[in-house]
């Protein structure tokens, strides 16, 4: 084979099917060069024979025979090695390949499009007729053939496939029409690479990516990234709404970013942030902001640096979110914690910590006033079970310490320095070693013996003022606002009839029972005392009994307030005024009985106060004098 490397010749040295034929026929060409123009000189020679004429001749035709078969081998082996080439292209290609008549029968396919379809074998593939069947959706096919009617090739089709098992495929489809001579399809060549993995792969990136954009956006959090060859960095919206905008600036880089730094803080930032670039180290840090509207915030960034293939940064990307809230709640945390250790020292509840064995360890101040001592250090020569006032009680909380770890709301007895008696309220926990061994105990002590008086003195005032609501003829009552629950005496049952589970407690269940008459003005005057500032209130009417009468009631209440001087109770008494209705009623029948008969006597009768002047004359004495005086 002829090497060519110069030009233009060099381009005959090419692998292309165009410049093999030329390098096979040049040295024929070549050849009937040269021996033409041996003949023309031979020819025009003046002493030139005829034999030697013929010699030539005879050698010109050899040599062309010779020509002619070392020629067809050249082609021969060219072409040879050109269809190795191409079937072991066909036959190991990754991507399918395939060839159908211009109605969809497959013509030949390669094994990766028969593994893809999942057929048996090539004879077993050919059986199917690509235009019935292969399309999932068979208008994806009617596409194909539009689009292929107006194109003659289509390139990068996307469609689904069902495979001879029935599973369905993703594929990307690229085919050409061949034509003959006459610029007739005689086939389709045709190229199909399966997506379906891609596919699923593009899929899960999407919801990844949605996931991640959801978490960053609920967690308002922006990107950003500085690349060191520009002057303008990539930023998210969210990154440019931490800093008060409502829409991406059209520039900014870390000049921008520092005006908004707070000078405070700059000196830190920029420190930080040329370390980051000296060191190629992450850069992390916190600092505060002056956004565009004004607001001060805090912000937290981090970011890491890209490298290109040298080794060298090319970038710095990372994270920044608004933690003014964090900050808020740290800084909160952190005057809780030293407000705790003011109430350590000044809390009302005696706080303490013991060792194992009982010695006191330490102790506030309200600890030692508690039980009479006036530094930690008289009280840390003391036993702590020399203060119970029952020493086998802290062996009961010792034990309850090791199984349940602590004791909670325990009323312990407790003796003073002075032998005083207190009663108080213990909360322990016990303080563990890694091996679970009690180190010591720490709690508070809140003495509730004041408290455990005034519930004596309480329980003693409840139960005098039971026995007195019982010698009264009176219905005491009470209404718990926060509750919204009634409370009566005993005697509501023998007065009315009803006993408590017939009779509600709510406020309603005493209006369903008042008279139909009365429910109004009740109402509005009940309504009038809660909403006004007035203390007492009282009404006349009437209340349904058990036995389907009502009852004359007079009723009166008066408002209790809390400590906070918000209103939460009320408490009340109800009288039976039933027998006084009855004999005002009838006293006043009697009254005007008594005047009728006056009125209507045969005699005069009349009536005068002290002075002589005239209160009252019956009708007699106004006939008879023609006279009208008094009433």
């Amino acid at each position: 084979m002829l090497k060519f490397q110069i030009w233009p010749l060099n381009i005959l040295d090419q692998n292309s099917i165009q410049s093999k034929l030329v390098r096979s026929f040049l040295p024929i060409i070549l050849f009937f060069i040269i021996i033409g123009n041996a003949i023309e000189s031979h020819l025009i020679a003046e002493n030139s024979e005829n034999f030697t004429n013929s010699l030539l001749l005879f050698i010109l035709i050899v040599l062309i025979v010779v020509s002619y078969q070392i020629i067809s081998k050249n082609l021969e082996k060219e072409l040879n090695e050109t269809k190795s080439l191409y079937k072991s292209l066909f036959d190991n290609s990754s991507i399918g390949l395939y060839q159908t008549t211009p109605k969809g029968k497959i013509i030949s396919a390669n094994p990766a499009l028969i593994k893809m379809l999942e057929f048996d074998s090539l004879e077993d593939l050919m059986q199917r007729d690509l235009s019935q069947g292969s399309y999932v959706n068979q208008k994806k096919r009617e596409e194909f053939k539009t689009l292929f009617a107006t194109q003659n090739e289509i390139t990068n089709f996307e469609s689904q496939w069902y495979t001879k098992k029935g599973n369905i495929i993703t594929v990307e489809e690229g085919v050409k029409a061949i034509k003959n001579r006459e610029g007739k399809i005689i086939r389709y060549d045709g190229v199909v690479e399966n997506i379906s993995e891609t596919k699923v792969a593009l899929s899960t990136l999407k919801i990844s990516e949605q996931r991640l954009n959801l978490l960053l956006d609920s967690n308002k959090v922006g990107i950003w990234s500085i690349n060191f060859n520009e002057k303008n960095a990539f930023r998210t919206l969210r990154h440019d709404e931490i800093f008060g905008y409502t829409t991406l600036v059209p520039e900014w880089n870390f000049e921008i970013f520092l005006s908004h730094v707070l000078d405070y803080d700059k000196h830190y930032v920029e420190s930080s942030f040329k370390k980051a670039i000296d060191e190629n180290s992450p850069w992390d840090f916190e600092c505060r902001i002056n956004r565009i509207d004004g607001q001060i915030r805090w912000i937290r960034a981090s970011g890491s640096h890209q490298f290109n293939s040298a080794g060298i940064s090319i970038s710095i990307s990372g994270i920044v979110q608004d933690i003014t809230e964090n900050k808020l709640i740290e800084l909160e945390t952190i005057e809780a914690k030293n407000e705790l250790e003011d109430i350590f020292k000044n809390d009302i509840s005696a706080n303490f910590s013991v060792s194992k064995e009982g010695s006191i360890i330490n102790c506030n101040r309200t600890f030692l006033k508690l039980f009479g001592f006036n530094t930690i250090e008289e009280i840390q020569n003391q036993q702590i079970d020399n203060l119970y006032f029952e020493p086998k009680k802290r062996i009961y909380l010792l034990k309850s310490i090791l199984r349940k770890r602590k004791v909670l709301n325990d009323e312990v007895d407790f003796i003073t320095k002075d032998g005083e008696k207190i009663n108080c309220l213990v909360n322990l926990v016990g303080v563990f070693s890694p091996t679970n061994k009690l180190l010591k105990t720490r709690g508070y002590l809140v003495n509730i013996t004041k408290l455990k008086t005034a519930e004596l003195d309480l329980k003693q005032s409840e139960e005098r003022f039971r026995f007195a609501s019982k010698a009264t003829n009176e219905v005491i009552w009470e209404y718990d606002l926060m509750n919204k629950t009634f409370w009566r005496s005993e005697n509501f049952t023998s007065i009315f009839g009803w006993v408590p589970d017939e009779f509600g407690h709510t406020q309603n269940d005493i209006k369903n029972r008042i008279h139909p008459e009365d429910i109004e003005r009740v109402s509005n005057k009940i309504n009038h005392f809660f909403e006004s500032d007035d203390q007492y209130w009282e009404d006349n009417y009437r209340l349904l009994n058990k036995d389907g009468f009502y009852t004359f009631v007079h009723d009166r209440a008066y408002k209790l307030k809390n400590k906070n001087g918000n209103l939460s109770k009320v408490i009340g008494s109800m009288a039976d005024k039933t027998l006084d209705v009855i004999h005002k009623q009838q006293l006043k029948e009697s009254e005007e009985n008594y005047k009728n008969i006056l009125e209507n006597a045969l005699i005069g009768v009349y009536q005068t106060d002290l002075t002589g002047q005239i209160l009252f004359t019956n009708q007699y004495i106004k006939d008879q004098s023609g006279v009208c005086f008094g009433g």
